[in-house]
């Protein structure tokens, strides 16, 4: 249902700034695979409608948190709003700022049984964090309730998690990241909608700015006006 070409164009704003990425850990890293992709490559919402039917679903409200003052998550709550609708599904969009929003997906109960309850919320994650089982944090199913909201439960995922931080063979943890994304696609813990790079500018007067994912400001220096 998530076009990914889609979402991460317009989170980007130009086609150049984009990628449709479904390697689970992330592509252009070392553990970049596409096993287990092939299906979720294409938009199809009739299977989605149809998928939707044979789990049950009878028009119940789906609450997506949508946190307006983040304007790339709040993009994300839109463009994943207008594709469950398109699906049939009926949609309860409900915008917040961001400090409300990780307030609320604490809450555990459905929203049938509290008010403050959900069903999606959204978030933006480093490529870098992502590109590894030690650091990916969306992809622990630890089934303890510690885990990220949502809290995902796979031990079969955990398993597999276990026995890459104990192997030192680089073809066996290639091995275990098969796995692993093959395990993903079929119990889908999270949903990646795509990667996009954000545009960086200073002027020519400042050296030394670090080429990385955030902005940190030692190693600055300036040089004229």
């Amino acid at each position: 249902l998530v076009d990914q070409n889609e979402f991460a164009t317009t989170l980007a704003g130009s086609p150049e700034l984009a990628r449709t990425c479904y390697a689970v850990f992330v592509c252009g890293t070392p553990n970049e695979t596409d096993i287990a992709t092939g299906p979720w490559k294409h938009t199809d919402v009739a299977r989605a409608k149809k998928l939707l039917a044979e789990a049950g679903y009878t028009d119940q409200k789906l609450v997506l948190l949508d946190p307006a003052d983040q304007p790339d998550i709040h993009l994300i709550a839109q463009l994943t709003a207008d594709a469950l609708r398109r699906a049939g599904v009926n949609v309860d969009l409900q915008t917040m700022d961001w400090s409300t929003s990780i307030t609320r997906r604490n809450v555990r109960e459905a929203p049938a049984a509290n008010p403050q309850g959900w069903d999606l919320a959204f978030t933006l994650w480093g490529g870098f964090s992502l590109s590894s089982p030690l650091t990916n944090t969306p992809l622990v199913t630890s089934c303890d309730g510690k885990n990220l909201y949502g809290w995902p439960c796979d031990e079969e995922i955990e398993k597999l998690r276990s026995a890459y931080f104990s192997e030192v063979s680089p073809e066996k943890r290639m091995q275990l990241i098969e796995q692993l994304q093959t395990r993903y696609y079929q119990v889908v813990p999270y949903i990646n909608t795509g990667i996009f790079q954000r545009v960086v500018g200073y002027r020519s007067v400042l050296s030394g700015v670090q080429k990385t994912m955030y902005p940190v400001m030692w190693n600055i220096e300036k040089k004229g006006q």
